[in-house]
């Protein structure tokens, strides 16, 4: 397993904090570092479609807030 570019990370984080546009790229950008398949973020309570995510995990959250699984929880 490669080392973690934590700077890359950093760097995406604070990209994300002065534009909100761009938290879907730093999850992106952390799922790439920590060999991840995705990476999102949730409120604290409770995921709502605006949590950002990176793309490999769109299909599966379209599905999720869809069938109305965010609810049933």
């Amino acid at each position: 397993m490669k080392p973690w570019d934590t700077q890359a990370i950093t760097a995406a984080f604070a990209e994300a904090a002065l534009d909100p546009s761009r938290w879907g790229n730093a999850m992106d950008v952390i799922a790439r570092e920590t060999g991840s398949f995705g990476a999102m973020l949730f409120a604290v309570n409770g995921a709502h479609p605006n949590s950002p995510i990176s793309q490999s995990m769109l299909p599966g959250m379209e599905v999720y807030f869809r069938d109305g699984l965010a609810s049933a929880r």
